[in-house]
């Protein structure tokens, strides 16, 4: 049952039944209480989350632009933690993939930025195809070059590969890596164009939450809070899928399936990243108004399932820190049911007959 149904409902209740008029106004408040909600929630941590992907994807091209103008141990080392904060700040931001992360149907920015989206699967070999087929070429490695490749060659993966490994070997030594460079000159150039073609597509995205989306004129962000969204969708409904879709998507993908950002040795610290992000999505800081999601479970009476969604975050936290997969498994599970269960229950939403969590 959508927010507006109850309002209706609860107009319906007073005029037919002789409710009092503090029922009325109690509707009303908790409507616009579940708007502030979303609203702080998207001010507060979507759009700081987006701004700082950007923001990293322009420090790891200038990064490897000083990498190449100076090829040392140390600067490759640099660039290799600048990757390492880069994905982490994706993994913070992949938590809502909806709007202008798949604003295409064909090609959604997201699987551009992580391919491993699609289906799953890990395509270091595809990218180490399309590095060996251009360094032999003559192609000339500029923007149209790598506006053609497919999503299976490019984002973070290929600059994983590229960083973190050599052509034939996974996991090698920064010299070994650093002399591949030194001995292939036109390397530097694929990785400054995979880099900046990276930079484009999360440009694309920020536009699309900041300033434009399909070009409506208005920011997805401003069309969210408002509920204009394109299929009809509630806010809070769709923040919630968004979660529950990327907290899913890592389980059977991932955790159950293939470990990526493993030539970076990186797995682990990206789905604390997640957990991080997601902590921030449900609680608002009193520095941006202190009224979010659990607060709004917590003014109805939800105050502990509230404190248990936060208990089952930070036991994840621990899981993933440990790097013991079982338990982080199972308790990435537990937290996926508060999403689909306790968290509408406690806003007083429905998830919508879209929802389909593959039970």
């Amino acid at each position: 049952m959508t927010l507006r149904i109850i309002a209706v409902v609860g107009v319906l209740i007073v005029l037919g039944c002789g409710s009092s008029e503090e029922t009325q106004q109690v509707t009303a408040e908790e409507s616009t209480r579940l708007a502030l909600a979303v609203e702080n929630s998207v001010e507060s941590a979507i759009v700081p989350a987006v701004s700082s992907f950007v923001a990293e994807v322009e420090s790891t091209l200038g990064r490897a632009d000083a990498c190449c103008d100076e090829l040392t141990s140390g600067s490759l080392t640099s660039l290799g933690n600048q990757w390492r904060t880069m994905t982490e700040t994706w993994n913070r931001m992949a938590l809502y993939g909806l709007g202008p992360l798949n604003q295409d149907l064909i090609f959604p920015p997201i699987n551009f930025i992580e391919s491993m989206r699609e289906r799953g699967t890990d395509y270091t070999g595809t990218v180490r195809e399309a590095v060996d087929d251009a360094l032999a070429s003559d192609a000339t490695l500029d923007a149209e070059f790598f506006d053609g490749l497919l999503f299976t060659e490019v984002g973070l993966l290929a600059l994983e590969v590229l960083i973190f490994a050599t052509a034939e070997d996974d996991r090698v030594d920064a010299d070994a890596v650093l002399a591949e460079y030194i001995a292939q000159p036109r390397k530097c150039d694929y990785l400054i164009g995979i880099a900046d073609d990276l930079v484009r597509t999360a440009r694309e995205v920020e536009q699309g939450w900041r300033t434009d989306y399909l070009e409506s004129g208005r920011p997805f962000s401003e069309l969210l809070i408002a509920g204009e969204l394109d299929d009809g969708s509630e806010p809070m409904p769709a923040l919630i899928v968004s979660a529950f879709d990327h907290l899913e998507y890592i389980k059977r993908r991932k955790l159950e399936g293939i470990l990526d950002a493993q030539l970076s040795g990186n797995f682990y610290p990206h789905l604390v990243a997640v957990l991080d992000e997601l902590e921030r999505l449900l609680s608002v800081p009193e520095a941006a108004g202190g009224y979010g999601i659990l607060a709004h479970m917590q003014s109805r009476g939800f105050e502990a399932a509230a404190a248990q969604v936060l208990e089952a975050i930070g036991e994840a936290r621990s899981f993933a820190g440990e790097e013991s997969r079982d338990e982080l498994t199972a308790s990435w599970g537990e937290i996926e049911g508060y999403l689909k269960r306790e968290i509408p229950n406690g806003l007083n939403v429905e998830l919508g007959l879209n929802f389909s969590d593959g039970d």
